[in-house]
This record gives structure tokens, sequence and C-alpha cells, in this order.
């Protein structure tokens, strides 16, 4: 499992497959990799590739992986993708961690079988259809109709464990809308400065003249209209369909 066997329902050895699939999915420009690379010896450089047909099988067996694995496993793999890559690249083929990584990975395969359609347009190749005998998808649950099969009243208990820990802290500390500066629950405010009071040396306030416009009001602000934008949209041109399988 999780080893590409076919393409377009015929059965093919590994490098015939990718063969043929660098013809179908590199004909239509897509599979160019331009990119700048962090070499072990601190060197930058920049690589140019083009391998369309590891492109398209790398996106057809995460597909497959989104459709047939379990949620933590999932992530922890993905998670550990790019060390394993790492070791590679830097030539520890055989080292002990990288060996431990592969029967990690090994087995996280064994469920990961299927088709994946791909369809191919002038500088691009994405999928447009999975499926798998071994699906962790179930409409059933995964609808919001009416006729779903998922138990919504298990929903209510699940949120209040879930945000038991945000709604303790809310209520213990959370201040709605605390000014920058203000002091903490519990603790004593800040003490604040007498308007009234007038520093020595300094002119004693006068009353306001009542017939004086005051000059804190602001002045009136008319309101500038807002433009309104336009947008465009570019039609697709017609590609063409291929499905790779997996045991």
């Amino acid at each position: 499992a999780g080893v590409p066997v076919s393409l377009d329902g015929r059965l093919l050895d590994a490098d015939v497959l990718i063969a043929e699939l660098n013809q179908v999915t590199g004909a239509y420009g897509f599979g160019r990799l331009d990119m700048v690379e962090n070499r072990r010896v601190g060197i930058k450089s920049r690589e140019t590739y083009e391998c369309p047909g590891a492109l398209a099988l790398l996106m057809a067996h995460a597909d497959l992986e989104d459709l047939t694995l379990e949620r933590d496993l999932h992530h922890e793999k993905a998670r550990l993708e790019p060390r394993w890559s790492e070791l590679v690249y830097d030539g520890l083929w055989f080292s002990p961690l990288k060996q431990a990584l592969d029967a990690f990975f090994v087995e996280s395969q064994t469920y990961v079988t299927g088709e994946v359609r791909l369809r191919c347009e002038p500088g691009k190749c994405f999928v447009v259809g999975r499926r798998s005998p071994v699906s962790l998808y179930d409409y059933g649950l995964a609808t919001y109709e009416a006729a779903d099969t998922f138990r919504h009243q298990d929903a209510a208990g699940f949120v209040r464990l879930w945000g038991q820990g945000v709604a303790t802290w809310s209520a213990r500390q959370q201040v709605p809308s605390k000014p920058p500066g203000s002091a903490a629950p519990g603790s004593a405010a800040p003490e604040t400065a007498d308007p009234s009071a007038v520093a020595p040396g300094a002119p004693a306030p006068t009353s306001p003249d009542p017939t004086s416009p005051d000059p804190a009001s602001p002045e009136p602000v008319s309101a500038i209209p807002g433009s309104t934008g336009s947008g465009s949209t570019a039609s697709g041109s017609a590609g063409s369909e291929s499905g790779i399988g997996s045991p």
C-alpha cells in the first residue's frame, strides 16, 4: 500500500509509470521548480528542476492520505516528513534515525490504497477526485443535512468540556475591554490626578466664556464617497484527466 501501481487503469512498473506521467503532465508545462536551497555546509544555491511526474505522484499520494489516514497519524507523519528528507539530503541514508523513521512511514501506509483522478491544464495539474475502499470519509457524519447520522445531543457536553479551561480563565482573569495600563483584578487602582489641583507657580484656571465656541469641539467633517471596484474573470482552457491507482 502507498505505492503507485497503475495509470489510467493500466498496471505498470514504477519506472514506466513515472516516465509516462512525465510525458502526460509535462506536456502541459507542469512540473518546473525554481528554488534556493540551504546546503549542509551553509551555502545557498539556486536550483532548477523539471520533474512533472514526481510532483503529480506526490500530489496524488498526499490527497489519498487525506482520505485514509487517521487524524493524529496524519499530523505526525506531516511533522516527521521534513526530518526524513533532511536526513536523506545530508546523505545519512543508513543512519539509525532514518531507519527508525522508515519503519514509521511503512506502517503509516498500511491503508493508503485507492485511486486519485488528476486534471491537467496549461501550466498546472490538480486533483479532481479520489476514492478508496478503506476511506475514513463518512458522508453521513460529515453532512449537515437532516438525514445525517451524527448524534447532535453529544455535542453540547463535549463543547462545555472542551472550553472548560478557557471559560475558567475568562471568569477569573479576563477583564472585558481592559484599557492599556489598567490594573489586574484584585489589585489597587492607580492614583489619578485631581483635575482641580493647580501646580505651584501655575496660573489659576479661569471659567470658560459660555458665549465662546468650545475649541475642543470637532468641526463637522464631510464624508468622502468610496469608489467601487471592478473585477474580471479568466476562463480556463480545456485539459485532460488521468487516474493513478495505489494497491
